[in-house]
Formats: C-alpha cells, structure tokens, sequence
C-alpha cells in the first residue's frame, strides 16, 4: 500500500447518504460541479461562470467518461484539494500535489500493524505512541479511547518527567479518541473547531469528546490526574496526517510542548462525503482546522527540533528522534 493509499485509509470520512438512481455522465459532471461549488472548503477562488463555460466547450468536443474525469480533477487542483477524490463505478481518481517521501524504516513499521504501545524510558521519560484510528462506529471509538487512556495512566502513575508521544505511524482516521485518549495532558474545554459555518466546537471533558450536543467518544473509567504542564514532546513524520494533524491542532498553544522530527503530511482539511448516483461518489475537503484561540491551520506542521535519521522502532534507545525529545525534556528539568 502506498502512502496516498495509507492516508486514504485513515482520513475521516463523514458520508452523506442520498443514493439515487443512476444518472447520466454529463449530469454526474454538472451535479459534481454544483456540490464543490457549494461546499468545498476553497470555493470562494474558483471563478465559476468562466470555468463553466470552458466545461461546456470540452463537453461539447468530447463527451465521455474520461472529459468528465479530467475535468474534476482539473477543479481539485484549481481548490487545491489534496484531500479531496472523486469514486467513479469501480475506480478511484485523485489529484495528486506534491507527495512527501516516507522512509522505509516508517513504511516497514507501518505494515507490521501499528498499534498503541507505551513503556517507561531512562530518567523517568514516558513513551506512548499513537496510531492512526480508522472510524468505524461510536462503540469503537470509545474502545480506542479506553484503551490509549489506559495506557497513558498507567504511565502517569509513574510519576514521569515528561512524555514523548509518537506520531510517526500516525496517518489519521478519527480524532475524537485521539484527543479523549489524552485527555489529562489538555485543558477542559473548547479545544479547537472546523471553520465551517455550521461546524460546531470541539469540546474536551474528562470522559468525553463533544461536538456541539453530540458524543463523539466516551471513556467508562479514568485516572483524575491532570497534567497539562507535563512536558510533551511529539514525534512527527510525513505519515502524521490528517487527524493526526488536527490531535497537533488540540495542543497548539499548550505549554511545555514541542515536536521533534521532520514536516507532517499536511493533510489539514475535514473532509465529507456526497452521494452524486449510484455510480458517482465525491469526497471533498470542506473544512480547515482551528485552534482554541482561533487560528486557522493549512499547512504541515514543522518541527520545532527538526530530525531526518533513520528511525529505530523496536531499539528507541537508538533512536535519535526519541534521543533528541528526551534531551529537551531534561532541559525543562533544569
């Protein structure tokens, strides 16, 4: 699986369900126009009128399947929507911008099935990294939640000096038992939104992610122990994408916090799903993410310690990403 394909695999996908019967090409291109027209998150930079026109000349010249396909790609690029795929019968067509490298220490690791792991490291550092979490349903996400937060108590019942959080096999998914997961290390509260008009604020309890009225992930039981000047070093990758990035966005503004490593995926948009027909299928990408003081985020996170060895998974102690992000926090110790 390549990395368009793990991203893919991981992004959050809200599907919006009104199949209808099929209808013909040049209305799925028409209709598929309309609906990036109304909610794709950059729609207010394409001239529309204009690029309609020169639609309808292209139509007219060529009316098929791969004129329409090309067209809605040509439009992804124009909104500049990386994130975004348009699924056609039995195929799948994305416009692809500049795709970073992954090393092959992080695509080995990744195809052994990343997991939640946690382990106490030298001078009390704790270490807990945090896969991608594919959405399923809400049951899952309150496991997933249950089960990072075990593992994140069980760490701060150590009494640590700082925790590194890794990333780096983290390609996204769902957000909501990320952020829940690691509860104890933020402030309750608003955290963060989308910039959506109708998107509602992400709201953090100690035993629930909130949208709006809606819970999203709940934990059955916790450890009260609050934690959100405990120094907190991430490690980050080009994998670290998507909800990845927006579980970035839940810390930005965090004190004590860093992170280590090279430039995430850049995958920072929230994406939703339309039904065109039976056939046609758009995924578009609607929505930036913000943090609780209202900024706006659109790139890839940098890292404050950049760091480009090879990564050492199974020896960390080798690790020169996880050396670097024990050094630092041995300096707020200091």
């Amino acid at each position: 699986m390549n990395y368009k394909s793990l991203l893919n695999f991981l992004t959050i996908i809200c599907f919006t369900l009104s199949w209808g019967q099929s209808k013909t090409v040049e209305n799925v291109l028409f209709e598929s126009i309309n609906v990036m027209e109304k909610h794709a998150v950059e729609a207010k930079t394409v001239p529309w009128k204009q690029f309609r026109m020169k639609v309808k000349k292209k139509w007219k010249s060529r009316p098929n399947e791969e004129t329409m396909v090309a067209v809605l790609l040509e439009l992804m690029e124009y909104l500049d929507d990386y994130h975004g795929s348009f699924h056609y019968k039995d195929s799948v067509y994305q416009w692809n911008s500049n795709t970073p490298v992954v090393s092959k220490s992080i695509l080995d690791e990744w195809k052994k099935g990343a997991v939640i792991t946690s382990q106490l490291l030298e001078d009390q550092i704790g270490y807990l990294r945090v896969p991608g979490m594919p959405y399923l349903n809400k049951e899952d996400c309150d496991n997933k939640a249950q089960q990072l937060n075990d593992n994140l108590c069980s760490l701060l019942q150590e009494n640590p000096k700082g925790l590194i959080i890794d990333l780096r096999l983290n390609g996204g998914g769902a957000m909501y038992p990320m952020i829940l997961g690691l509860q104890q290390l933020l402030e309750k509260g608003t955290i963060g939104s989308y910039t959506s008009q109708d998107a509602s604020s992400w709201f953090l309890e100690e035993k629930r992610f909130l949208m709006g009225s809606t819970v999203y992930a709940a934990l059955q039981k916790t450890c009260f122990s609050q934690h959100p000047d405990l120094p907190v070093a991430f490690l980050i990758s080009p994998v670290t994408g998507s909800s990845a990035e927006f579980l970035l966005i839940a810390f930005q503004g965090r004190p004590n916090t860093i992170l280590v490593g090279t430039p995430t995926a850049g995958f920072l948009t929230a994406t939703q799903g339309f039904s065109i027909d039976d056939d046609a299928f758009l995924l578009l990408s609607t929505a930036y993410g913000m943090d609780r003081n209202g900024i706006v985020y659109k790139d890839a996170f940098l890292p404050d310690i950049p760091c480009s060895s090879s990564d050492e998974f199974i020896d960390l102690s080798s690790d020169d990403k996880v050396k670097k992000a024990i050094a630092w926090i041995k300096q707020t110790q200091e």
